[in-house]
């Protein structure tokens, strides 16, 4: 700063700039005296918050918080904590108030926003969650507090376009600052005075990230660090079973091969000889946890949990029937799973012409199985029909439709009557391979397929073929 040795005075243009915040903000902590112009208003700049707290009664802590100096306004807020840690009760605990300025920063942000940008927001709600645990003991001197990545929910109503609401909250997530903080390792300055001396606390400004321009990918890669996963005993107490199911079902997104490779990534690092009982449970919760998802594609869970562990031989504690049973269905589901080519198909129309599925030329390609003596396939297949006409046919869609039973002449007479627009054809000549290669239970049943003939989504409502289709068609125009 011997630059500004003989300036007293600093006024920036463009102050309202990251780049020019910063710097004044630096300059005004050295004493300088700071003005400022800029075409927007910026009404955060040079918000500094200092905050003085006293011991109570007990666990009950006194906080006078001061927006700027000593000098200017103050709020004067009480804390306490539950009666499990020796308090009261009677005031909001610590982590409370950070919850609240989540709650309030975020929420702050977006109506300010809103109401900038002519924004209509009729009624907004916020439900945030945090989560946090200790490792070791405080007793011992070995304790270690973590927290988890925060959740924010928000729910919105407003008459104003989606994509604006949206576009509204990404720019709000980078204006609040308590978001910022969330995400960002900030180096913290810590220091203690200790009956009039100064102790040297600097080990407290290492940030716990390596690499901190990724904390998700760290919290993810280390999540186990402080669990002994050798330790067979873990799997009777609920402490492995909720980490377990945090990790699994809120820190991996819910899609098969982010939940496969989540899954793998935990079950390798239980060392199987000595912690036998943690193991199974670990493949057992994953494996019934999956059975009954409903998520779309999410079978190909299932299907590797079967195929790695229960077929392999290696789920010891499975009786004869139970690794029957997820052996047969893992065959059953394996020539179907999502991306996977979709199994050839060469049965007649009509006309009785033989029609490839995959010598189909069409963008996108939807399969669809359905019987006409099915009460639900003569409600959906119309349905698709009427969909098709006024969308899925501008999309460079095609339908390539598969009658499941023998009615031949009952078959062409729906067709007609419904005036179904598809290539239609017919299991004429009791061709049954179809039902084994696509696992064909019940109908009926709709696959989307790419122009490659690869399944990209399956067991898809009617009513939300077009919107996955469009859905695709975004992410293959992302990746492109």
């Amino acid at each position: 700063m011997k630059l500004f040795k003989k300036v007293k005075k600093i006024h920036f243009v463009g102050i309202g700039g990251a780049g020019m915040i910063g710097v004044a903000k630096v300059l005004l902590q050295k004493g300088y005296k700071i003005s400022g112009s800029d075409i927007f208003n910026s009404n955060d700049l040079n918000k500094t918050f200092v905050s003085h707290t006293r011991q109570m009664a007990l666990m009950q802590k006194e906080t006078i918080g001061y927006e700027g100096d000593l000098n200017s306004h103050s709020w004067r807020l009480t804390s306490d904590e539950g009666k499990h840690l020796n308090g009261t009760d009677l005031a909001p605990f610590p982590l409370g108030f950070f919850n609240a300025s989540i709650h309030g920063d975020i929420v702050g942000q977006i109506l300010k926003t809103a109401a900038v940008e002519n924004l209509l927001i009729d009624e907004i709600k916020c439900v945030v969650k945090n989560s946090y645990y200790l490792t070791g003991s405080f007793v011992k001197g070995d304790g270690v507090g973590h927290a988890e990545p925060t959740e924010i929910n928000l729910d919105i109503k407003s008459s104003e376009d989606q994509s604006k609401i949206k576009n509204l909250v990404n720019k709000c997530s980078k204006l609040s600052p308590v978001l910022t903080a969330l995400r960002t390792p900030l180096k913290n300055t810590f220091s203690l005075i200790a009956n009039g001396r100064r102790k040297n606390l600097s080990s407290l400004n290492e940030s716990s990230l390596a690499n901190p321009e990724d904390p998700y990918n760290y919290y993810k890669k280390h999540y186990w660090d402080n669990v002994d996963l050798s330790e067979d005993g873990l799997v009777r107490t609920p402490v492995f079973h909720n980490k377990l199911k945090h990790y699994i079902q809120k820190i991996y997104p819910q899609v098969p091969d982010s939940v496969i490779a989540g899954a793998d990534r935990l079950i390798n690092k239980i060392d199987e000889e000595k912690a036998p009982e943690l193991f199974h449970f670990a493949v057992w919760w994953l494996t019934n946890t999956y059975e009954e998802n409903k998520t779309v594609c999410m079978d190909k869970m299932l299907h590797y949990m079967a195929s790695s562990y229960y077929c392999a031989g290696r789920a010891w504690w499975a009786d004869s029937t139970t690794v029957a049973k997820f052996c047969e269905h893992a065959k059953n589901i394996g020539p179907t799973l999502c991306d996977k080519q979709a199994p050839e198909m060469l049965m007649p129309d009509e006309n009785k012409k033989l029609q490839s599925l995959h010598a189909l030329i069409a963008d996108y390609t939807v399969v669809a199985f359905w019987d006409h003596e099915c009460g639900h396939c003569k409600k959906e297949v119309p349905k698709l029909a009427s969909i098709y006409r006024d969308s899925l046919k501008d999309l460079g869609v095609k339908v390539y439709a598969v009658y499941t039973q023998g009615d031949w002449e009952g078959w062409k007479k729906f067709v007609k009557e419904k005036n179904l627009p598809f290539i239609n054809v017919a299991n004429m000549y009791g061709m049954d391979n179809f039902r084994e290669n696509y696992n064909i239970i019940s109908t009926p049943k709709f696959l989307i397929l790419d122009k490659n003939k690869i399944i990209k989504l399956k067991d898809v409502p009617v009513d939300k073929i077009y919107e996955a289709i469009g859905f695709l068609k975004k992410e293959e125009k992302n990746s492109n």
